[in-house]
């Protein structure tokens, strides 16, 4: 029996099941594709009933029919080519695959990946999470074409497969973004050494303007490279820095992390190493040397004070775990001195530790409860917002720190009188943010958005007009503690009343929070509320804004599309 190649799929079997359907090109679809498509006798491309080889199709420039390809699934692509020479030829233009994001969350996605690999010169992304798609696309990838823009990769036992695939992209170049992440399994033969290769590949991509970090330990596992590894070393000659964007979720410092700083210093943009429980010193002076770092998120530790010499940096969070005393003095003199701060943000943590357990012993599964772990990775792309560079690994946020942490961070941002904060973000509860702190607010001059996660009714009653003038918007996150926030804001009295009387002494101030219905979180019932369908408007919204003055089109805050906005709230 003879092999074929399916016209879809591009998968191989034998040639007495090419008789289920031949097309008039002489080329034929495999049993399981018959199974699950469509008609496919015909050309995705024709038009009224009329053959692909119409006349009017053929009088269609290059340019057009390329563009109709671009809006053609992967499968109509591979179709197309059977068409005739003409279509065989636009099918591979780097403008029909340019824009495409391949995966392997399906199986049907999986298949799309594989043909892209055959075929395409280019995409947009690639992203291999599943552990069977890594081994199976392996060898595919070690030789294709096809180069990407961003890449995704999830290893795990994979290690040596991830190789194979990181290296052919970075041979191919044009990757500007690349994510890794791994669950790290001290159990495999070779992994440090695997891992190490992996590494080692990153610094070789010329032109890398994106790079996100994410290690997942098991068992109170640390990080399996260790600073003398000779694979980790910044290659010679150094390759030029264009790293922009870097997200580096790990709960300790490592030789891949300092090689990553000291390479590509003079072009970051965008660091987040908010997963560290420590930063070492020569790790912050390497920060304060670049010159273009404008977004920073890191954890309040010893030398923080150093940041107030960074010439860009505009937007800073602080990952708060148990400091030293030192460590808040050093946090509080930032604070105070760092007068090009126009967004900061808070953030408490409690970092898990498990000790490691008996030998042999599997590690959890791929998808462990929610008690296992608690992580939070940023998969891909570079975001404008610093809330979306927060990527941290087995942090549970239990606000387990020191009350007096938070209020004595805030009393030093407002002490110095010259604070150019216009966006202040309190991710706390309500326990660490006592009555008393509303009355630093008219140190924060230019504070113009305020953000809570918790917030207590004596904070909430000491915002007014006069304590804030310049105040526009306050969002919190959990304003109704009900889980239907449909019945439990807006048909609670008391949470209504709560409301009102805030935006009475504060006429020009929005208010946004957090709202979900019983229909948002698809319960099996619903509430009486929910079952009355009022309020259908905010059904879907995520956030609901309130505001007592007419809409204006001039108002940046009541024009803001992310959030759903009721309308004009009367007292």
């Amino acid at each position: 029996m003879m092999p074929g190649n399916c016209e879809h799929c591009l998968e191989g079997f034998e040639a007495e099941e090419l008789r289920p359907s031949v097309l008039p090109s002489g080329h034929t679809s495999c049993p399981s594709c018959l199974r699950t498509g469509e008609d496919r006798s015909r050309c995705p491309l024709q038009c009224g009933g009329a053959d692909v080889q119409d006349a009017e199709l053929l009088r269609l420039p290059d340019a057009v029919l390329v563009q109709v390809l671009r809006f053609v699934d992967v499968f109509d692509v591979v179709r197309c080519r059977q068409a005739c020479r003409r279509l065989k030829a636009l099918s591979t233009h780097p403008q029909v695959w340019q824009h495409r994001a391949l995966d392997d969350s399906s199986r049907s996605a999986a298949r799309a990946l594989r043909v892209a690999l055959e075929l395409a010169p280019c995409a947009r992304s690639l992203s291999v999470a599943a552990r069977a798609s890594l081994r199976a696309l392996a060898r595919l990838a070690a030789k294709t074409s096809c180069a990407a823009e961003e890449l995704c990769l999830s290893p795990d036992d994979y290690v040596e497969e991830a190789v194979l695939v990181l290296q052919r992209q970075a041979d191919l170049g044009g990757l500007k973004s690349l994510t890794l992440e791994c669950r790290l399994n001290p159990d495999v033969t070779g992994y440090e050494r695997e891992m190490g290769d992996l590494l080692s590949i990153v610094f070789t991509i010329d032109g890398l303007e994106e790079l996100s970090v994410a290690f997942m330990f098991w068992r109170g596992m640390t990080m399996p490279l260790r600073a003398g590894t000779k694979l980790l070393q910044v290659p010679s000659p150094c390759p030029k820095p264009s790293l922009k964007s870097l997200i580096y979720s790990v709960s300790q410092e490592d030789a891949f992390l300092q090689g990553l700083l000291r390479l590509h210093g003079p072009t970051l943009e965008k660091v987040a190493l908010g997963g560290m429980i420590d930063l070492s010193l020569p790790a912050m002076e390497a920060l304060v040397s670049m010159a273009s770092l404008q977004k920073l998120c890191v954890p309040l530790t010893e030398g923080v004070d150093l940041l107030r010499a960074c010439p860009a940096l505009t937007k800073l969070t602080l990952v708060v775990h148990r400091p030293s005393p030192q460590a808040l003095a050093d946090g509080e003199e930032l604070l105070r001195s760092a007068t090009t701060l126009t967004t900061l943000k808070i953030k408490t943590y409690r970092y898990t530790r498990r000790e490691p357990g008996p030998k042999g012993t599997k590690p959890p599964s791929r998808s462990p409860p929610p008690s296992a772990y608690s992580a939070k990775c940023v998969i891909r792309g570079c975001s404008s917002d610093m809330e979306e560079l927060m990527a941290l690994c087995y942090i549970e946020n239990e606000g387990r720190n020191d009350g007096l942490v938070v209020p004595a961070l805030v009393k030093a941002l407002a002490s110095s009188g010259c604070s150019r904060v216009e966006r202040l973000a309190l991710c706390v509860n309500k326990d660490q943010l006592p009555a008393g702190l509303v009355g630093v607010l008219p140190g924060l001059g230019a504070l113009k958005d305020l953000r809570l996660q918790d917030v207590s009714d004596g904070f909430l009653r000491g915002i007014r007009h006069a304590v804030a003038p310049r105040l526009t918007r306050l969002h919190v996150w959990w304003l109704a503690v009900a889980e239907c926030k449909h019945g439990g804001l807006l048909h609670d009295k008391a949470e209504m009343r709560r409301l009102k009387d805030l935006l009475r002494r504060h006429p020009g101030l929005h208010v946004t929070v957090n709202y979900s219905a019983c229909a948002f979180h698809g319960a099996q019932g619903k509430c009486r509320h929910c079952k009355a369908g009022c309020h259908a408007a905010f059904k879907d919204a995520v956030h609901l804004g309130f505001f007592t003055h007419d809409a204006r089109q001039d108002c940046d805050v009541c024009n803001d599309d992310s959030v759903v906005w009721h309308e004009r709230l009367r007292l």
